[in-house]
């Protein structure tokens, strides 16, 4: 977890910790799923 959102937390900024938690988590399944798309198709062209 990123220091600054901490901070932010601590300060009873909770509904902005909240939805900035939710971006943060779809954008690194969103990065995951692309990552895993790639190396998916990479594995393919290798194995043909």
């Amino acid at each position: 977890m990123q220091p600054e959102l901490a901070t932010l937390a601590k300060n009873g900024e909770k509904p902005f910790f909240t939805i900035w938690t939710f971006f943060d988590c779809y954008v690194f399944i969103l990065v995951n799923y692309c990552v895993l798309e790639a190396f998916s198709k990479y594995k393919s062209v290798v194995v043909e």
